[in-house]
């Protein structure tokens, strides 16, 4: 950070926003040598990464669980990256618990409970035994499952569309492959032949943000439920001890700051090279290149 007056700071970077994203974006920079100054409106840091308590339970609404964080994955390289070492624990084998309330349709009693479990050929098992007359419909469902993960596991962020075309024509299974680019999940169910009992545990994830099956991608489906079964994770502490982690000595945060940005076309009197100029409810402005 460099000063330009009483009441002029002037930084390489401004970055709106200390969720996730911003305190990423905000430490790699700052690791690779600009000045960097996060701006956030609300109170604390962390957006989305911050627990609520209720009635001494903690809720992690954001950072709720990981779904590969062995050596090697995606997580653990965008750790790397950034320079940061967070303690990761296994979470229990059943990770998530599904309940399902009395509705129009009675597809299960009020009060019923459904377990996620890892790995996948044991929660294929599970699902088998809870529905015996469906293991064939079941099994095809997990084959695909397999199939796309042969593919995803070997993308690497960011993923381009010609990455994946290249892995997939590479693969014995590589029409039905191109089949399911184009498919829904209403179509992988149909294909399947799946019961609306089955439909409605493994579309869960999906109907959870209010996208039905005939919205959603098959390939992008059987991508992400396929990663919620790998090295189930957590880190120790939460989403607090992944804001900690992620924030730079070197960078400098304003939280509680309501700020409005203006592009600015002649600031050659403050900094060569200044952009944007940002101005704060004290009266102060803030000055960044981008």
């Amino acid at each position: 950070m460099r000063s330009s007056g009483a009441r002029h700071q002037v930084f390489d970077v401004a970055v709106f926003g200390s969720g996730l994203a911003g305190l990423s974006c905000a430490r790699r920079l700052a690791v690779s040598g600009q000045k960097v100054v996060v701006v956030e409106k609300a109170k604390e840091l962390g957006g989305h990464l911050l627990p609520f308590e209720r009635s001494g339970a903690t809720f992690e609404v954001g950072l709720h669980y990981i779904a590969d964080t062995q050596p090697g994955s995606h997580f653990a390289t965008s750790l790397e990256k950034l320079e940061i070492n967070l303690e990761q624990i296994s979470l229990d084998k059943e990770f998530e618990t599904l309940i399902f309330e009395s509705n129009e349709d009675r597809l299960f009693d009020a009060g019923r409970t459904f377990s996620y479990s890892s790995p996948s050929r044991e929660f294929s098992e599970k699902l088998k035994q809870e529905f015996p007359d469906q293991q064939q419909s079941i099994q095809k469902y997990f084959d695909l499952l397999e199939l796309v993960w042969s593919v995803a596991r070997q993308l690497k962020f960011p993923v381009k569309i010609k990455d994946v075309l290249r892995i997939a024509m590479a693969q014995p299974g590589k029409g039905k492959l191109l089949s399911l680019a184009t498919s829904t999940l209403s179509d992988v169910f149909d294909d399947c032949d799946l019961s609306p009992q089955l439909r409605e545990i493994l579309a869960v994830h999906h109907v959870l943000i209010g996208v039905p099956p005939s919205r959603v991608s098959a390939f992008l489906h059987m991508t992400v439920q396929r990663y919620y079964f790998e090295h189930a994770g957590f880190v120790r502490g939460g989403g607090r001890a992944m804001i900690a982690a992620l924030m730079h000595p070197q960078v400098e945060y304003r939280s509680g700051v309501d700020a409005t940005f203006e592009r600015v076309h002649d600031c050659a009197s403050v900094e060569p090279g200044v952009r944007w100029r940002l101005s704060l409810p004290t009266g102060e402005s803030l000055f960044a290149k981008s």
